[in-house]
């Protein structure tokens, strides 16, 4: 029953943390979304957290009782004789010295380990993401090469790690053998010398072997716990790096369409892409934004979305600043075509209604009519519920 409610609990909170994670990441500024490797907040999110579940069970069921129990057979040691006790606590200093010693070697290739693990899925990723560039540009080996070198350094971390958890395991076993034999000579000294029965030193003995167990088990107990501590930390880094979403407003408007930026400078850190610029975007008018690249365009559409925030300055919608409004229930009541149209795995279908809710295939044909799409999905095998592959690599260019 203990283990069930343990077990509970500890997925539990791991949805919920995999969950505020996601959560926090809709939260987050779009500069954080692009500039951000999704490969590496991707295995934060999955194999951190699935870390940090796995060993929390390993913490509350097995280490922190055998720590409750080895205080409690310590007890009874000293009750049932002091001195033998003092002579095994004075060994004892010394298993707890070098108990942490291992274990400050043991944590730096624990992070090593991990941060070749996340580089491997970052590649993988990149790889999986970047195939059709590769070949295209015939760089196949180029990335296998590095896909390689990657795994080659995680070999290594993994080995180094094994050797570093192997040797703690080792040392620990031992030491506790050793103060066992220690204590157990030091009590045969005593039985020679008369201060002593055997009765008491087999007694005493027992005792010590009983609160060997609790300890010896945390040799395998520790490692486990200090994977799990290090990929809280990890976790705990993701969430202090997202940075939030640039408005937190909540009242709720009906957008009538009239912007406004009034003096809006954004610095992306090389120079002011825009410098004090005002623009003004009358409701029910047609407005194009003409310049070269890299003159700002793309900039204002960010600021007109809510997606950015204008580094001084502000914007307007219909007269009443962003920071008051619900940006997100803005966006509901836009319709936005970007330069790169996004694309997911899943059908025609899915790709359209997305974010849209419970759209009648009516509705789904008049859209793709109005987009000159309408003849060549009909034309699919399977119309609207045709998949189209990740990043619709399934359809050709024209029909993306």
């Amino acid at each position: 029953t203990g283990k069930a409610i343990t077990l509970g609990a500890t997925k539990q909170v791991a949805v919920q943390v995999r969950a505020e994670l996601l959560e926090q990441l809709y939260g987050s500024s779009r500069q954080y979304a692009l500039t951000h490797d999704a490969g590496e907040y991707h295995d934060r999110v999955m194999s951190h957290v699935d870390r940090v579940d796995a060993a929390t069970p390993t913490l509350l069921t097995n280490l922190l009782p055998s720590a409750a129990l080895s205080v409690g057979m310590l007890g009874l040691l000293v009750t049932s004789n002091p001195l033998l006790t003092l002579a095994t606590l004075g060994l004892g200093g010394l298993y707890v010295l070098v108990n942490r010693r291992l274990i400050g070697r043991l944590q730096p290739r624990i992070s090593a380990y991990h941060a070749e693990v996340e580089r491997v899925s970052t590649g993988v990723w990149t790889s999986l993401r970047g195939q059709e560039l590769a070949r295209l540009q015939a760089a196949e080996e180029q990335d296998l090469a590095q896909r390689r070198r990657e795994l080659e350094r995680w070999r290594e971390a993994a080995v180094r790690r094994g050797l570093a958890n192997t040797t703690y395991q080792v040392w620990q076993q031992s030491m506790l053998a050793s103060i066992g034999a220690v204590s157990l000579c030091v009590g045969g000294l005593l039985v020679a010398d008369g201060t002593l029965s055997i009765g008491r030193l087999l007694a005493f003995y027992a005792g010590f072997a009983l609160l060997r167990g609790p300890l010896g088990s945390t040799s395998g107990d520790i490692p486990f716990v200090l994977e799990g501590l290090e990929a809280a930390e990890r976790v705990h880094e993701l969430r202090l790096a997202i940075d939030e979403h640039p408005y937190r407003g909540t009242l709720p408007h009906d957008l009538r369409g009239g912007f406004e930026l009034r003096g809006g400078t954004v610095d992306y850190g090389r120079g002011p892409v825009l410098a004090d610029v005002s623009l003004e975007i009358a409701a029910g008018s047609a407005t194009a934004l003409v310049g070269p690249n890299g003159s700002g365009k793309s900039t204002i559409i960010g600021l007109v979305l809510g997606s950015r925030r204008p580094d001084r300055g502000e914007v307007l919608v219909d007269g009443r600043p962003f920071d008051l409004l619900d940006v997100r229930g803005l966006l509901r009541q836009m319709g936005v075509v970007a330069q790169e149209p996004p694309f997911f795995v899943g059908t025609i279908r899915e790709n359209l209604g997305y974010g849209s809710g419970d759209v009648d295939d009516a509705t789904l044909w008049e859209v793709l009519a109005l987009a000159m799409a309408e003849e060549f999905v009909r034309a699919l095998p399977d119309g609207l519920d045709t998949a189209i592959g990740d990043d619709a690599v399934l359809l050709s260019g024209g029909q993306r």
